[in-house]
């Protein structure tokens, strides 16, 4: 599987034996629970605490003051219908690429996971080259009376685009792994195979799909970086919640910004919890493992259509706003684009990028293995919460990230005393900006790490401890190698999403030119002062740059299916 959310709660512990821990059964415990407490709890309740500073009456009156209200009731709406077109398009997707052979089928697949290499303000600097006023195809669709671009339909299709790959990437896993004798006997009866479908497939994969649109509608509620390139943010039309949310920090209203993050907060909690329970009470990984798998056959008409349906799908999901980009970045010339790639603040913003995504891919990749560790080895009371809080920042918006920092490390936060003594700046500098970036990235390595783990088992580094091998000997030569091709997807996806964050650096960085401004950054305030051509450029470039890490993600991902298959078939 290519989706870490799509793994979220399926590893279990291998054994219910006492596993012997490599630096100490409560040290490495409390570790992984100390850091996921800092990382994630603290933030969390101060954000509640702001919320709730003034009583329940104002909480209330926050959260249903006309401009708020109809920022969260348009969040809800596009994120719904983003869900049920991802539900039917993702379904039919994964059954074609599951069940056929035609031409491109390994192309379609491989590109399905782009929208979690693609940073989503460029996502929504490309829809904006496709859709916008300025474009052929947007010129063309406004003489119709239709407008995409600074309305209600151009956030669905930021949104679609964003959270593509969820429903596809729960759903192949079972399709490939279901078992076709039933479907065959269905035939020999003379089932259609529109019944065959409905009657048998469905069933099957539903608990798969249902995920998969709650994670869809999960990550549809907390976007950010695409939207407010899109939406055009006209209050009461096209504000969304988290844009809101940004508007009101940037206005100093804490107390406002906090009162929506809470309900925000509270709904993904909610999806988040519901995804668990989903994934414990049908068990999908221990339902298919071990069926016959399904092989690929010859597509007759209907199947073409249905093939056909899901390549222009993806093609004018993916592959238009890539080619809009490519050519707006061009537009005037090579020289032109190189130069606003090279420019001094340009290379300044790139650099920080640089930094900041190594510096949390660092962070996570060396606490994540330890997390991942503990949540699959070990057994304790508590477990099933903090397995289950691990998934949160996942469905949190970036905004709302950045708050956690302002609210902590900000003007009257909470650790600013501490922090104002020892003479250290964490808001409006580099360190906000990693601690930011480590948060909104945290699960990525966890969810990766724990079914290679879970799959692997504890027999080897039983027999090495049983030879006399240290903890840390049998972790590097047994446990390390096992797990490197699940750790290598892990780290080159969080790598991807910190070099692609947009709404928490907006909050917590200050933007400074050469100081605290990162690429994304650089890209939104071209794009504020009408420099379109060093946003577009420098959008292709961040574009190119994660692209490489997508290459990279693609042979990752093969190396664990493949490693995946070998163990399943020892």
């Amino acid at each position: 599987m290519s989706l870490q959310a799509t793994r979220i709660g399926e590893a279990r512990p291998f054994s219910r034996r006492r596993v012997r821990v490599p630096w100490g059964r409560w040290g490495l415990r409390w570790v992984a629970i100390g850091y996921l407490g800092v990382a994630i709890l603290l933030p969390l309740s101060a954000i509640l605490k702001s919320g709730l500073s003034d009583g329940l009456r104002t909480f209330w009156r926050d959260v249903t003051n006309p401009m708020a209200f109809a920022a969260l009731k348009l969040t809800i709406l596009v994120a719904v219908i983003t869900t049920v077109i991802n539900l039917v398009m993702g379904t039919l997707t994964a059954y074609v690429l599951e069940r056929y052979e035609f031409p491109g089928r390994r192309l379609l697949n491989s590109i399905i996971d782009l929208p979690f290499a693609i940073p989503t303000l460029v996502t929504g600097v490309m829809l904006v080259l496709l859709y916008g006023p300025q474009s052929t195809l947007g010129a063309w669709l406004s003489s119709k009376g239709i407008q995409v671009i600074f309305n209600t339909p151009g956030i669905v299709v930021a949104l679609l685009l964003v959270t593509y790959p969820f429903v596809i990437r729960a759903v192949q896993p079972v399709l490939r792994e279901l078992d076709r004798s039933q479907e065959e006997a269905a035939y020999t009866i003379g089932a259609t195979k529109w019944t065959i479908f409905r009657t048998i497939i469905l069933p099957a994969i539903s608990p798969a799909i249902i995920t998969g649109a709650l994670l869809s509608f999960a990550r549809a509620l907390g976007e950010f970086g695409s939207i407010v390139v899109v939406a055009g943010n006209i209050p009461g039309r096209t504000l969304t919640a988290p844009v809101y949310v940004y508007g009101q920090l940037e206005s100093y209203n804490q107390r406002g910004a906090s009162a929506v993050s809470v309900v925000l907060l509270a709904l993904s909690f909610t999806l988040m919890l519901l995804v668990d329970w989903m994934q414990k009470r049908w068990d999908i990984q221990a339902e298919t493992v071990g069926a016959a798998r399904a092989r690929t056959k010859r597509p007759g008409l209907i199947e073409w259509s249905l093939i056909g349906i899901g390549l222009f799908y993806a093609t004018v999901l993916l592959a238009g706003p890539l080619v809009a980009m490519t050519w707006g970045a061009f537009s005037e010339g090579l020289t032109t684009f190189w130069a606003q790639i090279t420019s001094a603040n340009a290379l300044s913003a790139l650099k920080l990028t640089l930094l900041l995504g190594a510096g949390a891919t660092l962070i996570n990749a060396i606490l994540g293995v330890c997390i991942a560790w503990v949540l699959v080895r070990d057994d304790f009371k508590g477990k099933r919460f903090i397995n289950g809080m691990v998934d949160l920042p996942f469905a949190v918006s970036p905004v709302i990230a950045g708050l956690m920092v302002i609210l902590l490390f900000g003007r009257g936060g909470w650790f600013t005393p501490a922090t104002d003594a020892l003479g250290v700046k964490i808001v409006f500098a580099w360190p906000g900006m990693l601690l930011a970036t480590v948060f909104i990235s945290l699960p990525f390595i966890i969810r990766e790490v724990m079914p290679v783990l879970a799959q692997v088992g504890v027999e080897q580094e039983q027999a090495a401890y049983t030879m006399g091998a240290t903890g840390l000997q049998a972790f590097r030569h047994i446990t390390l190698p096992s797990i490197k091709w699940g750790l290598f997807y892990g780290i080159s996806l969080t790598l991807a999403r910190s070099i692609g964050e947009f709404g928490t650096v907006l909050v917590v960085s200050g933007g400074v030119s050469g100081l605290t401004e990162t690429s994304t950054l650089f890209i939104f305030r071209s794009l504020d002062d009408r420099n379109y051509t060093a946003a577009y450029a420098t959008s292709l470039l961040l574009a190119c740059i994660t692209f490489i890490i997508f290459i990279m993600m693609e042979f990752f991902r093969r190396e664990v299916m493949t490693h995946d298959g070998a163990a399943e078939g020892v």
